[in-house]
């Protein structure tokens, strides 16, 4: 049995990797609650750098309804933006700012 934050993608990703590789069941529990729920405060909204991106869109895979792609670039809907950080994980270039930066 393994507990993780789900938003530590490394972290997630290398349970998921251990567990599906060990021989015997196992569970993964993820302690946070939905950054959605309405009774999660939201942090501020994070923005993007269009100097930074470089328009590879692998802030695309955490399918964030906040992030768009405008002229080859990424953009941030800071209405739909709960803050949570994640793209800013996915981003090798460093073009997210702000928000839950770590």
């Amino acid at each position: 049995m393994r507990v993780v934050d789900p938003q530590d993608m490394a972290a997630t990703e290398e349970a998921i990797k251990e567990e599906i590789a060990a021989a015997d069941a196992s569970v993964i529990i993820v302690r946070r609650p939905c950054q959605l729920l309405k009774y999660v405060k939201a942090k501020p909204a994070l923005s993007i750098d269009p100097d930074k991106c470089k328009g590879c869109r692998s802030c695309m895979k955490i399918g964030c309804p906040a992030i768009r792609f405008i002229d080859k670039k990424a953009s941030i809907d800071p209405t739909l933006c709960v803050g949570c950080g994640l793209c800013e994980q996915m981003c090798k270039f460093g073009a997210f700012e702000g928000g839950a930066a770590k």
